[in-house]
């Protein structure tokens, strides 16, 4: 009777608890976040879905919209909500807004997908902080570290299942920079490297492409020796392979190295090298930042036998930088839909579209054709010389990076100085000790 008894008790205690788990799921099924939009049917209740955009350009929500149309599901299955956060030009605003989103995602909430540039707002925002206005940087200051810190949904599974990304047609080099130990996290949208173009017969140069920064300053061509200095303070991201040296947390390079390149740089901006034709990065105009490429190397080279070259680093090769990227919230409340947004984002049909990559990622698509498919312009039709061009400079490149908050700082306190009218080398070499000691802090404190 006794054991009996106890039978009885343990068969409600464990009712009671299948009730509790059951209202427990029921309770967090209603907390998913849903919202109301109008249809042609009227009222439909819908999953929402946080999309947030963070880009150096200024960013058209109806180009982001006109794309999110074309998502299967969107605005049927779920409702894609857009949020685009203040470009640099905001000061203090742009600040607040990057704090409240940080804040969030670390406490395990925040917008579902990240739209964020990579580069501009690194750049860019260094050379603003130079006339008074303050640099705030991209959304995610360390991308690598982001990823460490499990911040993005690990996405492989998703991949495999695609219904539009063919990602082994994306550029394999390129697309690792976004992968750790859990596999792939970030999808890398873009790129950009620098790159002058010539017309040998100008200079009455030979027809093959110097091989190394050396050759380019000795040719005497005022578009190489731009090119290979940096033209736009671009030498000092340029030339070191990588800023930071991932095992020790340290800079990837010494202070004496960097004073090197500066005073190198000093030369350069102090030395009437002219305007060659041309002179411009593959993915920007330094003039106006339009990001497009259309109009310059690819369709308007400046003659038939354009010769496109590189600015080589310290091994040789390029350095290519990520300029987006785009990842899912490892707390999203519906992670299929939100991939369902990133599939057809990364799709080769929206890559020719002008909305998204040419609308607000700086730079060429990832789509370089690696199985064998035609390399993706955005915008443009280039002559096939250019494409072989394009196609034979992507094997030169040796390494891929985000810019960080350190190559920033690098941008920021080392240019006006090294540029400056009136400026000496003593003043460029106080400058190095003290951005390398600062430089040092930041990742310490990464």
């Amino acid at each position: 009777m006794k054991i009996r008894r106890i039978e009885k008790a343990a068969q409600a205690l464990a009712t009671v608890l299948l009730v509790l788990l059951a209202l427990g799921a029921c309770q967090e099924k209603a907390q998913l976040p849903t919202t109301t939009i109008f249809t042609g049917s009227g009222e439909v209740e819908l999953p929402l879905v946080t999309l947030l955009v963070d880009s150096g350009y200024s960013v058209e929500s109806e180009n982001i919209r006109n794309f999110l149309d074309t998502v299967p599901g969107s605005d049927r299955d779920f409702h894609v909500e857009i949020e685009v956060l203040p470009n640099t030009s905001s000061g203090e605003m742009r600040d607040q807004q990057l704090q409240r989103i940080r804040t969030a995602v670390m406490a395990g909430k925040g917008p579902d997908i990240f739209l964020t540039d990579a580069f501009v707002n690194v750049v860019v925002d260094a050379e603003i902080d130079q006339w008074g206005v303050a640099g705030k940087g991209p959304l995610f200051n360390f991308p690598a570290q982001a990823m460490e810190n499990r911040l993005f949904l690990p996405l492989d599974n998703y991949i495999a299942n695609a219904r539009f990304m063919e990602f082994d047609e994306l550029n394999p080099q390129i697309m690792a920079l976004g992968r750790n130990q859990e596999g792939q996290q970030l999808l890398p949208m873009a790129f950009d490297f620098a790159v002058g173009t010539y017309v040998p017969s100008d200079y009455g140069l030979p027809e093959e492409r110097p091989k190394n920064r050396q050759e380019m300053l000795d040719s005497g061509c005022p578009s190489l020796c731009f090119t290979a200095q940096g033209g736009w303070g671009r030498t000092l991201l340029d030339i070191f392979p990588e800023a930071i040296d991932q095992e020790s947390g340290h800079p990837g390079f010494t202070e004496e190295e960097l004073l090197e390149q500066a005073m190198e740089y000093w030369e350069q901006q102090h030395t009437d090298w002219g305007w060659g034709p041309g002179v411009f990065r593959f993915g920007a105009d330094p003039s106006n930042g339009s990001g497009s490429i259309s109009s310059y190397i690819l369709d308007e080279p400046p003659g038939e036998n354009a010769v496109l070259t590189p600015a080589y680093n310290q091994n040789h090769g390029v350095t290519a930088y990520v300029t987006m990227f785009a990842a899912i919230n490892r707390n999203a409340s519906y992670p299929d839909y939100a991939f369902a947004v990133l599939d057809k984002l990364m799709s080769r049909t929206e890559m020719n579209e002008q909305r998204i990559y040419r609308g607000i990622a700086a730079g060429l698509p990832v789509y370089t054709g690696a199985a064998g498919g035609e390399p993706v312009f955005t915008g443009c039709n280039p002559p096939q010389h250019l494409r072989a061009q394009y196609k034979e400079l992507l094997e030169l490149v040796d390494n891929v990076r985000f810019l960080t908050s350190v190559d920033q700082e690098m941008v920021r306190s080392l240019v006006p100085v090294c540029a400056g009218q009136n400026s000496t080398p003593q003043d460029v070499e106080k400058a190095v000790k003290e951005v390398y000691a600062t430089m040092r802090m930041l990742l310490a404190e990464s």
